[in-house]
C-alpha cells in the first residue's frame, strides 16, 4: 500500500479488515510482525518515536477523556497552544456549540463524577486534539462515526479544508467520506 504526500485517503473494509491495526502500525504503537512500514522511505522502526509522534496526529475510534478541564483535555495534544491555536481547532472540529451549553464552558471539568460528553462530543473533542496538534500526517480511525449528518458535514469541510502542506489518513465505514478523499483503498 502507498499512501501518497499530501493527498486525502480513506482505508475502508469490512470490521477486522485490519483498518485500526493499520492506523496502529503508522503510529508505531506496534511493530509488524511481517515485512515493513515505511515512511518517506525510512523504515518506522529506524525513526526515533518522539520524532514520529510530533509529525503525527492520531485520533482513535474512542477519545479518551482525561480527569481535567475542557481545555486542558485539548490542549494535551499541544500544551503550549496560544488561545487563537485552541480557538481554530475548536472551530475545525465543531465543537463551539457544546463549549457553550457547558456550566463553565471550556474551563467545565470533565472525567468521573464530573460533566459528561456524549460519544459524538468526545469525538469532536479528540478531533480538535488533532487539529490543534497540526501535524504533517493527520491518521483518523472512523472520526465522523458518532456523529449526525450537520457535525458531520462540518467535520468533512474542516479536514477538506485543511489539507494544505498534510497527508490524511481516514479510516472509515461511511460512504461520506469519499467526498474528500482523493484515494480510496480497500482492505478484505
Amino acid at each position: 500500500m502507498d499512501i501518497p504526500q499530501g493527498h486525502v485517503v480513506r482505508v475502508v473494509g469490512e470490521s477486522g479488515t485490519g483498518k485500526t491495526t493499520l492506523l496502529r502500525l503508522l503510529m508505531r504503537f506496534w511493530d509488524p510482525q511481517k515485512g515493513t512500514v515505511e515512511i518517506s522511505n525510512t523504515n518506522i522502526c529506524d525513526i526515533n518515536s518522539a520524532c514520529l509522534r510530533a509529525n503525527e496526529a492520531f485520533m482513535s475510534q474512542d477519545t479518551y477523556v482525561f480527569h481535567a478541564s475542557l481545555r486542558d483535555n485539548i490542549k494535551v495534544a499541544k500544551l503550549d497552544a496560544s488561545a487563537e491555536e485552541l480557538e481554530a481547532a475548536i472551530s475545525a472540529a465543531a465543537l463551539q456549540e457544546v463549549i457553550e451549553r457547558l456550566p463553565q464552558g471550556l474551563d467545565t471539568m470533565l472525567g468521573t463524577g464530573e460533566a459528561q460528553l456524549s460519544e459524538g462530543e468526545r469525538q469532536r473533542m479528540g478531533l480538535a486534539r488533532a487539529f490543534l496538534h497540526n501535524a504533517a500526517f493527520m491518521i483518523l480511525d472512523e472520526p465522523t462515526s458518532n456523529l449526525d449528518a450537520l457535525n458531520e458535514a462540518a467535520i468533512l469541510y474542516s479536514l477538506a479544508a485543511n489539507t494544505q502542506g498534510k497527508t490524511i489518513l481516514l479510516a472509515s465505514h461511511r460512504p461520506t467520506m469519499a467526498a474528500i478523499s482523493d484515494i480510496s483503498i480497500s482492505l478484505s
